[in-house]
Formats: structure tokens, C-alpha cells, sequence
């Protein structure tokens, strides 16, 4: 009996509409060349899905199909991206990682008299706005603290970009990089410098440690962004980033 040719199988991404941050693991959909699938979207508490791109009904065919879903919090009411407008901060101001004040600020404040081009503003059912600034932290708006400003052109908005703190190590120009990250699908095997060390896994490039996991772990590696400094990063299926110089990728030839 002759076996049914395998399509080619579906990736599946859920990600927050706005910082664009994983959900949950891709998700991988298989099937017999020419049948039908229909997908429903995964449920996580407190999002609802926003919209998706892709189709979630079709079939298997010959070529790769991708499928995001993009969520928001069910507080959200708007996700509107910006240009040329940029916050003044007139008091220090604490950032966050997430537009989410449950989570403990970041370390650095932003000071008073300094200028920060934003990219993202976000608006809750309860009438709360958030700012997502170039480096991709969040600001909670309050005027008190700071002031909303259109620039006159996207120049003048990096000429008054000021530079900020990455660890200890010196400062690059952010104001020509784009921090927006590349999707991939590629297989890896983590490694560290000393037999019994393990690797180190960030919320965000530069972020909070959030996790610790063992070498020659094999990931799967669905984002890279390259920084302003000439660092590499890989997102690991969703988990947090890792350093380049912990990860060996893998070809097909090595790949499970």
C-alpha cells in the first residue's frame, strides 16, 4: 500500500501585538499533502486575539506556511505605532520591560531635561497610556513627569536622542539602529567557556536573568537580532535571549 505524501508542515507563533513577544513555543502542524487543516487559537488568560496573519484554515501543501496570532491584553483597548513624536522627561521616571506596573521598574530612571524618541503607544480600557521608547523599554505616562512632543522631523529626533546605559560597556549610538528583530527557524546547541557552566538566559538583549540551562541542551532558535555594538542575540522558541557565543547552530545534517 503506497504511504500519502507529507506536506510540508505549519509554524505556528502566538505574540503580543505591540512588543511583539512570544506567548508560547511555536507550534509545528503536520499533514498529508492536500488535506485540509483547521486551526483554532490557543487561549492564554488575560489576551484575546487581535488578528492573525495567515489563514488558519487551508491545507498542507508543498510550500512553508506560517501562521502569527497576534494577541492583547484584554485591558488593551488601542496599539498604535508612532513617529517623529518623542517624551520629554520633566521629573526622574522609572521604564519598565513590560507596559505593566505589577512588574518591578527597570534599574535606570530616566532623567530630567532629556529626550527620548518613542515608537509604540499603548492604551488600556481604563484610560491609561503607555510609551514604548527606541530601546524598547516602557514608560507609564504622567504629566507631571514628562511631556508628549511631536519633533519637526525624524533628524531633530536623533540629534536629541540621549545616549543610555548597556551594563558597563561603552555606549553606542542607538539613534540609526532599528532593535526589531529577525525571525528564524533554526536549530542550535548551547555551549559556555567552562565544562560545568551554564547558560544564562535574559528576559530581552541586556534584560533580567530569567533562566539558567544546561550545555549541549539542543533549542530551537526563532529570533536574532544583531545590536547596536555588533553583539548577536537568539531568541530560544519563545524563552528568552541568549548570547551568540552560547549557541552552536545546527545544520540539518547535525539537527534532531
Amino acid at each position: 500500500m503506497e504511504l500519502p505524501l507529507k506536506g510540508t508542515p505549519i509554524w505556528l507563533y502566538t505574540k503580543e501585538v505591540g512588543t511583539n513577544r512570544s506567548l508560547g513555543l511555536p507550534q509545528i502542524i503536520e499533514g498529508d499533502l492536500g488535506k485540509n487543516y483547521n486551526l483554532q487559537a490557543p487561549v492564554f488568560e488575560g489576551y484575546v486575539v487581535d488578528h492573525v496573519n495567515g489563514s488558519l484554515k487551508g491545507h498542507f501543501t508543498e510550500d512553508t506556511q506560517k501562521i502569527e496570532i497576534f494577541y492583547r491584553a484584554g485591558e488593551i483597548a488601542q496599539v498604535e505605532q508612532l513617529e517623529h513624536y518623542q517624551v520629554r522627561i520633566l521629573s526622574e521616571t522609572p521604564t519598565y520591560a513590560q507596559p505593566d506596573t505589577t512588574q518591578a521598574p527597570l534599574d535606570d530612571l530616566l532623567t530630567p531635561g532629556t529626550t527620548w524618541p518613542i515608537v509604540t503607544r499603548l492604551a488600556t480600557t481604563k484610560g491609561v497610556f503607555w510609551h514604548q521608547l527606541i530601546d524598547s523599554r516602557w514608560v507609564l505616562y504622567d504629566r507631571k513627569m514628562m511631556s508628549i512632543e511631536k519633533a519637526p522631523n525624524a533628524e531633530e529626533i536623533s540629534k536629541t536622542e540621549p545616549q543610555y546605559r548597556v551594563s558597563q560597556a561603552p555606549v553606542p549610538d542607538s539613534s540609526q539602529y532599528d532593535w526589531t528583530p529577525t525571525a528564524i527557524e533554526q536549530a542550535g546547541r548551547l555551549t559556555a567557556e567552562q565544562e560545568d557552566q551554564q547558560v544564562a538566559v535574559y528576559y530581552k538583549p541586556y534584560g533580567g536573568k530569567v533562566n539558567e540551562l544546561n550545555q549541549n541542551l539542543t533549542v530551537l532558535l526563532t529570533q536574532v537580532l544583531h545590536d547596536p555594538s555588533g553583539k548577536t542575540w537568539y531568541e530560544i522558541g519563545g524563552h528568552g535571549w541568549i548570547e551568540a557565543e552560547n549557541v552552536e547552530q545546527l545544520t540539518d545534517d547535525k539537527g534532531e
